[in-house]
């Protein structure tokens, strides 16, 4: 996997920086646009071929990348651990919210990270910069 899913919190996910222009990243790795997942989206969402994962761009600048297929961080993947080793890892969460299905999502704000947990294991994680404004 390399480099492609190592995590700096709040900075970028491999080779995507957010805030960066997203033209020449959709270019370079030949993203696919998605369809809108709801009619009012005011972002678009692009696949990166060959992965599950895929980037969110909001005013042409990468707003995020929703990591389906690794996320590393200081060397090991957080995705496929169980809740409690993350939490070791991480630090305590800033919140727990409803998540999709029958999961939950779990908030690490100042980090900009948002895990998808189902079953006490790390499913998907959400990764931006985080929003200081709050």
């Amino acid at each position: 996997m390399g480099t492609m899913w190592h995590w700096i919190p709040g900075k970028a996910v491999g080779p995507f920086r957010f805030g960066e222009d997203a033209g020449p990243v959709i270019e370079m790795y030949n993203l696919r646009k998605l369809e809108p997942d709801c009619s009012v989206a005011y972002w678009d969402a692009y696949e990166i071929p060959g992965w599950d994962s895929s980037i969110t761009v909001e005013e042409g600048k990468l707003a995020d990348v929703l990591c389906r297929d690794a996320l590393e961080y200081e060397g090991v993947d957080l995705l496929g651990m169980p809740l409690s080793d993350v939490r070791q890892i991480l630090g305590q969460e800033d919140g727990v919210g409803e998540g999709v299905g029958e999961g939950i999502a779990v908030y690490y704000e100042e980090l900009g990270l948002t895990l998808w947990v189902t079953d006490d294991t790390v499913q998907n994680a959400t990764c931006a910069a985080p929003d200081l404004d709050e």
